[in-house]
């Protein structure tokens, strides 16, 4: 399990990247991201949870997506809206959105990087 000093130590780094003038726009911007995601890991951390806990909440988070992403064929055929969408892609884009699939996705990323995998 990553400890808060690591984490600090990494967002040093970061840090030091996203101030330096002579990097380009894209790598700062990925920096500032990355500071913000490990500032997420270290409040996890603080709550100081048992990795036990942490394996068993991944294991809710990766069932949750997979079942919301299994019924997505289902609520495609039963879909009033079809044509307010411009492709397939877009309206998969709208349905994760409305079920919450990016937040679970940020949370499993979070647990995964404190755990190690």
């Amino acid at each position: 399990m990553k400890s808060i000093r690591d984490i600090k130590d990494e967002i040093t780094d970061q840090l030091s990247i996203a101030r330096d003038p002579n990097e380009k726009d894209m790598k700062i911007k990925r920096a500032k991201n990355r500071v913000a995601f490990l500032r997420l890991c270290i409040s996890y951390i603080e709550s100081n949870p048992d990795p036990a806990f942490l394996e068993k909440d991944l294991a809710r988070i990766d069932n949750r997506i997979s079942k919301i992403m299994s019924e997505y064929k289902l609520w495609q055929t039963e879909n009033h809206m079809p044509k307010q969408f411009k492709n397939e892609k877009e309206m998969l884009k709208w349905y994760e959105n409305y079920q919450g699939i990016p937040d679970l996705r940020t949370r499993a990323r979070t647990i995964r990087f404190i755990l190690n995998q």
